[in-house]
């Protein structure tokens, strides 16, 4: 018996077998079928889908034997392997290579055709053989017929390759989808902290200032009480604006209070869209006095919305942040909140008192990451953020291109009266 030899390009061969991750896998019917086709062509008691590795012939498909490898130094494949063409023996007693070869003298095999399973990077990884018990050949289109069959193997092996790689990239998309997402989660976060941070001395002034009227009041209190000329007038005109500026500092809390939930929290309610731009007037008036930016509401029709107050009054603070922003340089300095309701649909309208947007800015100005602002302004998730939290309502974030100066305008659905 002589053996196959291993060729010197062995280690890219098993290589590219190993890539197929076929080797010792459950059997197959698209495989069965062809070394079914494959038995009935050629008339063979067996056929084979043989596949060659190191030491080893295992059969990914068998017909006519009973057992799944046998070793490699005995195989008539691996000499098939050795070349791309049809390989034949057709008669093994009269082959030098094969005569006293076990599968000879023990199974009494004759006749042995082997069509080489050519990857796409010429190697030969296996063969499509045929073997019978007596000496015979194959006609002209039996041989055509096996080599095409082979080339279908073939075709499955490179199938099985791409879903496992189709498989593999779907996990490791999958595994980053939730990794984006969870950055995502965490730049939202990150996003509407930023905007609070830009706002905390406006609210620490909307309530330093009315603290300092309280303790001022209560100063005058006790000093008049202490000289015993403490009238019921003053004690009206004092406990009267103590009063009031209670309930400015409780309006500025309960503005804040809509920032405290966690970013996952969005659960629905409904609400006035007056009542959300009220708590977002209440943090923003002091800052804006402070500034000198006129700050103007105009609530033409107030509407009934179901939604998460959270986003809705994050959207508004990255709205108004941006246009506090874009104001600070220009001599005429106003940010306009208008409230209306159209068929359906309530408008917030946020407009400043800049000249617009640039056309070659209008068309990125929503997308993630891009921003006008200078280095440590502004990250660029502002207004994307801000677009994707209406989308999430329902609603829509639109630029108004038909107003002189730049405007914003948040369209979401009413709610619906049961």
């Amino acid at each position: 018996m002589i053996g196959a030899p291993v060729a010197e390009d062995e280690f890219e061969r098993l290589s590219t077998l190993l890539a197929y991750k076929i080797l010792d896998s459950q059997p197959e019917i698209e495989y069965d079928d062809i070394t079914q086709l494959a038995s009935t062509i050629c008339q063979t008691p067996v056929a084979l889908v043989t596949l060659i590795d190191g030491n080893r012939q295992w059969f990914k498909s068998r017909i006519g034997v009973d057992f799944s490898e046998s070793p490699r130094e005995t195989s008539f494949c691996g000499h098939a392997i050795q070349g791309h063409d049809l390989f034949i023996v057709r008669d093994t007693l009269k082959d030098e290579r094969f005569v006293d070869n076990p599968h000879v003298l023990n199974s009494n095999v004759r006749f042995y055709a082997g069509a080489p399973l050519v990857a796409p990077n010429g190697k030969a990884v296996g063969t499509l053989c045929v073997l019978d018990n007596k000496p015979r050949d194959l006609s002209p289109e039996q041989s055509k017929a096996l080599v095409a069959l082979s080339r279908q193997v073939v075709s499955q092996l490179e199938l099985r390759k791409a879903c496992h790689a189709m498989n593999e990239n779907y996990e490791t998309l999958r595994v980053l989808s939730k990794k984006v997402h969870r950055q995502e989660q965490m730049l939202i976060q990150t996003a509407k902290m930023a905007a609070l941070g830009d706002m905390a001395a406006a609210a620490a002034h909307e309530v330093n200032n009315p603290l300092t009227i309280i303790s001022g009041r209560a100063d005058q209190i006790l000093s008049e009480s202490a000289k015993n000329s403490l009238d019921a007038e003053k004690v009206a005109k004092f406990t009267s604006a103590i009063h009031e500026n209670v309930t400015r500092i409780a309006r500025v809390v309960k503005a804040l209070k809509s920032f405290s939930v966690p970013v996952d929290s969005v659960e629905k309610s409904k609400i006035h869209v007056s009542h959300i731009v009220e708590n977002m007037v209440a943090l923003y008036k002091e800052r804006a006095r402070d500034a000198k930016v006129k700050f103007k509401v105009d609530i033409h029709e107030d509407s009934v919305i179901l939604c998460s107050q959270l986003q809705i009054s994050q959207i508004l603070l990255n709205l108004l942040n941006n246009a506090f922003d874009a104001v600070q340089k220009l001599d005429e300095k106003w940010i306009k909140i208008s409230v209306s309701k159209t068929s359906q649909v309530a408008e917030i309208q946020i407009m400043d008192s800049g000249s617009g947007i640039p056309l070659d800015v209008r068309r990125k100005i929503m997308e993630p990451y891009f921003t006008t602002k200078p280095p440590g302004r502004g990250c660029g998730l502002g207004l994307n953020v801000s677009k994707n939290l209406v989308e999430d309502e329902g609603g829509t974030l639109e630029l108004d291109h038909t107003q002189k100066n730049t405007c914003f305008i948040i369209k979401i659905p009413v709610a619906q009266s049961k």
